[in-house]
């Protein structure tokens, strides 16, 4: 993990598992955006933005598949979405919807 000064528009990133070499396989924060007290920023000051990126290191992509409907996340207890949830969300946000099938749940 390394902990430095990135572009102003960029909170972190990780490297998917098999995406590039050992040498910068790994996650990255910039500090204003790392853990939960000191210089960290609102409203990025509770420490998820690292759990993202760690979560993106062990190999899970966004709910949304990067690429919205069709495309999904390949963890099959999650439903199909366009976009990203903010807040507090309702389960299951189901934000595609497949005619030919039940409740357009999943695809």
């Amino acid at each position: 993990m390394w902990v430095c000064n990135l572009s102003r528009d960029t909170l972190g990133y990780a490297q998917f598992p098999g995406m590039g070499p050992d040498a910068t396989n790994g996650v990255v924060v910039r500090p204003t955006f790392f853990g939960t007290t000191e210089i960290v920023r609102a409203p990025f000051n509770k420490g998820r933005t690292t759990t993202h990126e760690v979560a993106h290191w062990l190999n899970l992509q966004h709910i949304w598949g990067d690429g919205g409907c069709p495309y999904d996340d390949r963890v099959a207890d999650t439903p199909v979405s366009n976009d990203r949830n903010h807040g507090c969300a309702r389960y299951p946000t189901v934000q595609c919807r497949y005619d030919n099938e039940p409740y357009g749940l999943y695809k």
